[in-house]
């Protein structure tokens, strides 16, 4: 599998650095490390950065690419690195698409009262990126990853389900495949409308829970096909809600979510369950 690795040395990348370090299998994962010298207007966070001269933030980039590759390559993980000039996110996804990778990772460490604010690089990426993406708020809390994942039957969720297979290493790895049964209801309280989270009868909630129940065994038994210790849990209400309590819940470091590639309109009015799993995960793994 081949990844890139983007990172400014900061924080947040280096937190990303670590969750690949705690969960990604190494003897067959290529990471290219890059950092991106930013062109253009300055954002208000960067300014002091951006204020900086050309030479001091190129140096900057390749003592970050450096960094990141002895992190990785201490541990097993081939590496290469390089160092561009441009817009970060787009100039990030130029490279993907030139060397062909399968997954971009990056941090966003940016926090607000409610979840979680991305930066606009991780915005860009999450929202635009044509592959598959992987965005980290957090290192992980212990050496086994815990992962949680959305699991809805799509195209687009069993092909985060072959991405994350491929990625994560099942001696290191245990996944929850959440699965969430939709029963609409009259409910006027925003912001989940509309989803029940119980049945009126048993014989209503027997036939809502199938499908769900369906779906999640599927993919345990594919996880498990692939080594990794997995088991179902199966519930009625708002994907996004269930998503996150079950996060919660099992203490996971990592949601994994197919992407329905929502166009900006329904993004800003409605936000897919993806991009709002973004925000508030500790990391999550968005499949295309």
């Amino acid at each position: 599998m081949r990844l890139l690795y983007a990172t400014d040395g900061g924080t947040a990348a280096i937190d990303a650095a670590a969750l690949l370090v705690a969960m990604a299998e190494r003897q067959s994962t290529h990471v290219t490390v890059a950092s991106v010298v930013a062109t253009g207007p300055p954002e208000l966070r960067h300014l002091s950065a951006s204020l900086q001269s050309d030479e001091t933030r190129r140096r900057r980039a390749h003592d970050a690419v450096e960094q990141g590759r002895e992190m990785l390559g201490a541990v097993g993980f081939a590496t290469d690195g390089l160092v561009r000039q441009g817009r970060p996110a787009a100039t990030l996804t130029e490279i993907a698409a030139e060397r062909s990778v399968d997954l971009v990772v990056a941090g966003s460490g940016v926090r607000w009262i409610g979840g979680r604010l991305l930066g606009s690089v991780s915005t860009d990426l999450v929202h635009c990126a044509p592959m598959s993406v992987l965005i980290v708020h957090a290192a992980p809390r212990t050496d086994r990853t815990t992962v949680v994942f959305g699991s809805d039957g799509s195209a687009q969720s069993l092909s985060a389900l072959d991405v994350a297979s491929a990625l994560l290493d099942p001696q290191r790895c245990s996944f929850t495949v959440v699965s969430a049964a939709t029963l609409l209801a009259p409910a006027l309280g925003p912001p989940y409308i509309g989803h029940a989270t119980s049945a009126p009868s048993p014989e209503v909630e027997a036939e809502v829970m199938a499908p769900a129940r369906d779906n999640a065994d599927h993919v345990v038994q594919r996880l498990n096909a692939h080594g990794f210790e997995a088991q179902a849990r199966v519930v009625m209400g708002h994907p996004v809600k269930r998503l996150l309590s079950e996060i919660d819940h099992v203490g996971a470091d990592l949601a994994v979510v197919g992407s329905r590639g929502l166009d900006a309109l329904d993004r800003a009015t409605l936000g897919s369950v993806s991009d709002q799993i973004v925000r508030h995960a500790p990391a999550t793994l968005v499949g295309r």
